[in-house]
C-alpha cells in the first residue's frame, strides 16, 4: 500500500483500495496525500483512466 493511506478515512478505505488495485489512482512519490487537494491534471488523469477502463476511449 502507499504511504499516506493510513490517512485515509475508515468508510473511504474499501473505495481507495479497490481505485489503486485497478489502476486509478497511482498515488504519488510523497503517496496518496489523501489530505491535499486534487490538481486538475490529476482529476484529468483519473477520469481518462476510468473511461480507458470502461473502454470507451483508446
Amino acid at each position: 500500500m502507499f504511504s499516506g493511506s493510513e490517512a485515509v478515512s475508515a468508510w473511504a478505505k474499501p473505495a481507495v483500495a479497490s481505485a489503486v488495485r485497478n489502476g486509478i489512482v497511482n498515488g504519488t512519490d510523497a503517496g496518496l496525500m489523501p489530505a491535499s487537494n486534487i490538481t486538475r491534471a490529476e482529476t484529468a488523469a483519473i477520469v481518462q483512466r476510468m473511461l480507458k477502463k470502461v473502454k470507451l476511449i483508446d
